[in-house]
């Protein structure tokens, strides 16, 4: 109740809540007249606006916090599978839960195959004059994808850390500022508000 007091601050931000289904959209009666208006609305959600963030179980003081990467950490932590089932069909879990092996698979395979073109290169000790530079071509091309997959892996290994601590850091901060209540760091200032 305390976000919609903060989401439904107008009768049009009220309308809009109806029309997205945040709000009830049955707010008619028989007779036509609405059960729910804003003037209503803003009577009951006023009663909620005077409870600040002390007053919140300290759970929401983070900010938001993935379901998806809940149940990443529970695997690590708690030892369990997840912590609350997303998917409700086996389809949808395979899909997601297939795709890093698939492109593990396909990583593996691009650096074996580099790596057989130059075993291949470097047996053939006669090679014709009119191959040779074909062969030279293929061994060095091997070298640079082997050299590429390795710094694409590098640069995903690096992209995944900075994300980590960034969401790291920004939840320090958002407890940092509320426990010595700065106004320049609360978490209405932050860029991001999904930890």
């Amino acid at each position: 109740m305390r976000s919609y007091s903060y989401l439904v601050y107008s009768g049009i931000d009220f309308k809009l809540a109806v029309e997205k289904g945040l709000l009830p959209s049955d707010t008619r009666t028989a007779a036509g007249e609405d059960k729910i208006t804003w003037n209503s609305f803003a009577r009951l959600i006023a009663s909620f606006e005077k409870y600040g963030d002390e007053d919140v179980s300290p759970r929401y003081h983070y900010g938001e916090l993935r379901l998806s990467r809940l149940n990443f950490y529970s695997r690590i932590f708690l030892g369990k599978l997840t912590f609350h089932h997303i998917d409700a069909q086996w389809g949808a879990f395979l899909n997601r839960a297939i795709a890093p092996f698939i492109v593990v698979f396909a990583v593996v395979a691009v650096i074996l195959n580099a790596m057989q073109v130059e075993l291949a290169v470097q047996n053939c000790n006669k090679v014709q004059s009119s191959w040779a530079k074909f062969a030279n071509a293929s061994k060095w091309l091997a070298v640079v994808v082997l050299i590429f997959v390795m710094l694409v892996i590098v640069f995903i290994s690096v992209l995944i850390t900075f994300m980590f601590f960034h969401d790291l850091w920004f939840a320090k901060n958002v407890m940092r500022g509320k426990k010595k209540n700065l106004p320049g760091t609360s978490w209405k200032t932050k860029k991001s508000g999904v930890v």
